[in-house]
């Protein structure tokens, strides 16, 4: 997933660490989009994470991220963009593969 924020497109991915054989979230960040420079890893728990959408909302910038091993739809803070977050709510309790939130007239929907 990408998004655009300080004269910057910022790309957000999985990454495979194979010695847990959980993911983790990478990021890398380019100026035009052909040349990408990888930062790191910004977001690890102690389960696997996947599928990192993230979006801007009334200024702050979140993420959801699949997250079976947590048995509920996290959702994390940049508490200091791109490269800090923070949980700061579970949406829903259960697995939801491939959560991806949606803001329409009002009301929030979460497809998972």
């Amino acid at each position: 997933f990408m998004i655009w924020r300080g004269a910057a497109w910022h790309l957000f991915y999985e990454i495979l660490d194979w010695k847990t054989h959980r993911g983790v979230i990478g990021h890398a960040v380019s100026a035009n989009l052909f040349d990408w420079e990888a930062t790191g890893v910004v977001l690890e728990e102690e389960y696997h994470l996947s599928y990192p959408h993230v979006f801007e909302h009334d200024g702050a910038v979140y993420m959801t991220a699949e997250t079976l091993g947590a048995n509920a739809l996290r959702l994390y803070k940049a508490a200091s963009f791109p490269q800090e977050w923070e949980h700061v709510a579970d949406l829903m309790e259960g697995a939801h593969a491939d959560p991806t939130l949606f803001h329409h007239e009002g009301t929030w929907y979460a497809f998972t």
